[in-house]
């Protein structure tokens, strides 16, 4: 009788230690590969961040008309309210954004535009105004206006359009 009663206690003692190794191979590796997928997004992320405030001072550098360029006629519209303006800034931007690596099959972009005292002006593509699912501020870039006290300050987004999954 203490044989099979030892070899009982063997086996239990023998399953646990299973158990544990079994939950040790699988609970360890998913925790650190869960944790390495999320520094890998944050690193894209900062990526996307550096490169898309180079992307937006690139935009307002950009010549709008003969010796204007975008900084110069955003500024000008919030003074003058011409929607000829607007329109045109609005053209250069859907055709420079589309063409950057922002714009893909799940992503876009969204840049909102703020000028001191009046309302927001956000120029997005079709795209991602209908298809929104996540908005992330990737950069903001501040450009002065005729007033010393007061900023103009330009958020570019990244927009998720489609569900992607990690």
């Amino acid at each position: 009788m203490q044989n099979k009663k030892s070899q009982i206690e063997d086996l239990l003692s023998f399953l646990a230690a299973i158990v544990i190794i079994v939950f040790v191979v699988f609970f360890f590796p998913s925790r650190s590969i869960a944790g390495t997928k999320a520094v890998q997004e944050k690193i894209n992320l900062q990526m996307i961040s550096k490169d898309s405030e180079q992307l937006l001072i690139s935009y307002l550098r950009t010549p709008l008309n003969n010796d204007v360029d975008v900084a110069e006629a955003v500024n000008t519209y919030f003074v003058s309210n011409d929607e000829n303006l607007l329109n045109q800034i609005k053209t250069l931007a859907h055709e420079f954004f589309s063409k950057s690596y922002l714009e893909t099959d799940s992503s876009s972009w969204s840049l909102e535009i703020r000028y001191p005292g009046k309302s927001s002006l956000i120029i997005e593509p079709e795209k991602a105004r209908t298809n929104y699912i996540l908005r992330k501020e990737i950069s903001v870039v501040t450009i002065p206006t005729q007033f010393f006290d007061k900023q103009i300050e330009l958020k570019m987004f990244l927009v998720q359009t489609k569900y992607v999954p990690k």
